[in-house]
């Protein structure tokens, strides 16, 4: 027989917590931060979604280990405050996602051909956080190949109307899955938070734009 679960939890805790505690809480009882929102893009839960599939998961039940490390948390080391603040109108991950892809779309669509090639370039040849592999991928799908040349491997770049063409012609997944993805390796940020990249990307085309109207 198994062993009976003595630690209550008065879930109307979860209603005073903010982000960083909920995500602990989901640590401890195995519930999902992320979801799909279309074509393999997925996006972190919203603090209501996190709360909603941590009350899914004790209604339903869950092992005991589990239901004790979340009671000795909540004794022991969550304390209320004012970082644990209730959320006011919470702004659905999907929707940052969402706005991310046009954003970085809308910039893009700045730049001139040759502009795109460059800032591209510049993404395959310094990265900051990767996976090799990833990188090959990305890169042959934004157009770039490698030539052996005495046995090293030089990167060989597409001519600019390539890749403009594949840049506009991708779909929100395929754009998220190459251009921002290759952001998110250039621009290596500690947790890969979304709009912090976006904001980088902006910065530097941006600059890279405004540097080509001045000269």
């Amino acid at each position: 027989m198994g062993r009976k679960n003595k630690n209550k939890i008065d879930q109307s805790v979860f209603n005073q917590m903010g982000r960083e505690a909920l995500l602990k809480c989901c640590n401890i009882l195995d519930v999902e931060t992320t979801r799909l929102i279309k074509g393999g893009i997925t996006c972190d839960r919203s603090n209501n979604q996190l709360r909603s599939g941590i009350r899914r998961c004790l209604s339903q039940g869950t092992f005991p280990n589990r239901i004790e490390r979340l009671a000795s948390f909540l004794e022991e080391e969550w304390m209320p405050s004012t970082l644990d603040a209730s959320d006011q109108e919470e702004i659905d991950p999907a929707e940052k996602v969402m706005e991310l892809i046009e954003n970085v779309r809308n910039s893009f669509d700045r730049l001139s051909n040759l502009q795109m090639l460059e800032v591209l370039t510049a993404w395959v040849e310094n990265p900051q956080d990767c996976c090799y592999e990833e990188l090959d991928l990305i890169s042959e799908t934004l157009g770039f190949s490698y030539e052996e040349i005495d046995e090293e491997y030089i990167l060989v770049l597409p001519s600019p109307s390539v890749v403009a063409t594949k840049i506009i012609s991708m779909s929100d997944p395929d754009f998220y899955h190459s251009v921002i993805a290759l952001a998110g390796i250039y621009f290596a940020t500690e947790k890969r938070n979304l709009p912090v990249i976006s904001a980088f990307i902006r910065a530097y085309l941006t600059a890279n734009y405004e540097l080509r109207i001045t000269n």
